[in-house]
């Protein structure tokens, strides 16, 4: 991954998950482009998931992005330690999330990701 796309990576969750804005990271001195795929990844209020995927797939940098994310968060070991109906719920969202998000990346790209990530999504053919 580019240097872009692995500081977009570790900082994916910042805006929705603590007190930062895109605004800020700006300020703080992370790259515009690094926000910029930041914020493409970024839930919004009133956004269904759905379209949000498709807004992502729209850009091959941030569909990568959301892919290391998706894959990351269907780990195995991940799901494992979910209760059951949770497990089953976020493993059909990852699932539809695969199917709109792998086909918008070049297949090279997709699977050094996702082999890096979770690797057993090759495995089975999941996507």
């Amino acid at each position: 991954m580019s240097e872009r796309l692995a500081m977009a990576g570790l900082l994916h969750d910042v805006v929705e998950d603590t007190g930062w804005t895109c605004a800020g990271l700006l300020e703080a001195g992370v790259p515009a482009d690094v926000v910029a795929l930041v914020d493409a990844v970024t839930k919004r209020p009133g956004v269904p998931y759905p379209d949000m995927l498709r807004a992502i797939a729209a850009d091959p940098d941030a569909a990568l992005l959301k892919i290391a994310d998706n894959a990351h968060n269907s780990r195995p070991d991940r799901l494992a330690a979910l209760p059951a109906d949770g497990r089953e719920r976020l493993a059909e969202k990852y699932r539809a999330a695969r199917d709109v998000l792998w086909p918008a990346v070049d297949r090279g790209r997709l699977e050094t990701v996702v082999r890096s990530v979770n690797p057993s999504l090759l495995e089975t053919g999941s996507g």
